[in-house]
């Protein structure tokens, strides 16, 4: 391939990856779906898309420069501008790693703050002690029970003020609360299983794209 083709071809997929990611990123409106009004599989399924035409509009930049970076370097023709354009796809590299994995870190320690398993088993092994005082018991029984009920919307028995057996009617507000809190599992539970995949995929794209620059023939490589 000729200089100035070569050269064009370079700039076109770069071009073409900035296209990309500009159009992802306008239609996605940030990293991760934070903004969204609706939380169901059609809307989330939407935004992956657009999240997919931005990322790989990233990679295909990142995957160029680095690529061609290193070529150049490899022919002697490695001019302080190639040097500081593979120091650039390197940081972006690293960058998005960074950002998802402390986006995985983190919804990962708010979800177990919606997890009510160890409040249930607590409250479980307090109801099995014969040492029960017998008028604590229907307070913990309630307790129990709107666990149950925001851990998975199971209604168990519990005893009423007239001590005798009911099922466990939620009110309006803890109803109000399941809701936000089904919403808030549903999005961080998504986010943090993509945030997952990209930092699988920057990791990829950093190890690959060198393996690449380092293997392919850089015999005849035009200084650009």
């Amino acid at each position: 391939m000729s200089l100035s083709n070569h050269l064009r071809a370079q700039k076109i997929l770069i071009m073409l990856g900035l296209l990309m990611f500009v159009i992802g990123a306008y239609l996605t409106g940030g990293l991760f779906p934070f903004n969204i009004k609706e939380i169901d599989d059609d809307t989330l399924y939407n935004w992956w898309l657009n999240a997919v035409i931005r990322d790989a509009g990233a990679v295909l930049v990142v995957v160029t420069i680095i690529i061609n970076g290193i070529r150049s370097i490899r022919a002697g023709t490695g001019r302080h501008r190639r040097k500081l354009m593979l120091g650039l796809g390197y940081g972006v590299c690293i960058v998005f790693f960074i950002l998802n994995s402390s986006a995985r870190i983190q919804t990962g320690k708010i979800l177990k703050s919606y997890d009510f398993s160890s409040v249930i088993v607590k409250i479980e092994n307090q109801l099995k002690h014969n040492s029960m005082p017998e008028n604590r018991r229907p307070f913990l029984l309630r307790r129990l029970a709107e666990s149950r009920y925001l851990q998975s919307g199971e209604q168990i028995e519990i005893i009423n003020t007239n001590n005798q057996k009911e099922i466990y009617r939620p009110p309006k507000e803890t109803v109000r609360f399941k809701q936000q809190n089904e919403r808030s599992r549903k999005l961080l539970g998504w986010v943090k299983k993509q945030a997952g995949y990209s930092i699988i995929l920057w990791g990829g794209v950093l190890i690959f794209s060198t393996l690449l620059g380092l293997l392919i023939p850089s015999k005849g490589y035009p200084d650009g």
